[in-house]
């Protein structure tokens, strides 16, 4: 499996990415695309075993009215996944991958789809962007047929700009859903 492993790679737009706040009044975004059912259960598996605490966000079960967090429910993928929840959005700060913790990572789950956001700071140094990149490259070796998407928001060129440095940095360009 390629992964990203060397943060002196990282392209200047990705460290960019990751470190300057643009205002849009919201977060940056990555999506991983195109699961299937199963894909996605098993994607958001990888992320809780990497994730080692949960944030107390809650998710609202449609069948239970209830607002729950992930602590109370660990099921939410397969929750989401029987569309028991419409969408839920979990956080973590304890997403650990090969000894790097990232900072705040959070995520909207649907059946389909993870849409990743995260706040850009002076925390993503080059080592927790590259750590971030080979998470979401082991997610797309569980899904062959899944994409990532670069935030939908920004104007094409900059989807174009940042999806091809994501894929020249991971290594799967093919994999890359460029507008």
């Amino acid at each position: 499996m390629e992964r990203p492993e060397l943060s002196d790679d990282l392209p200047p737009e990705l460290r960019e990415w990751f470190s300057v706040e643009i205002d849009m009044g919201d977060a940056p975004e990555l999506h991983l695309v195109g699961l299937e059912t199963t894909e996605f259960v098993r994607c958001f598996d990888t992320l809780r075993r990497y994730a080692g605490t949960w944030s107390g966000r809650t998710f609202h079960i449609d069948a239970e009215n209830a607002d729950v967090t992930i602590a109370e429910r660990p099921d939410v993928a397969e929750l989401v996944a029987r569309r028991e929840v419409s969408v839920a959005c979990v956080g973590t700060d304890a997403l650990e991958v090969d000894g790097v913790r990232l900072p705040l990572v959070d995520m909207f789950l649907s059946p389909q789809e993870i849409q990743f956001f995260w706040w850009p700071s002076d925390e993503w140094q080059p080592d927790r962007i590259a750590a971030f990149f080979r998470l979401l490259t082991e997610l797309l070796d569980l899904a062959p047929a899944a994409e990532l998407s670069v935030d939908p928001r920004y104007p094409k060129d900059s989807r174009r700009r940042l999806g091809r440095a994501v894929g020249r940095f991971i290594g799967k360009p093919s994999r890359i859903q460029l507008p």
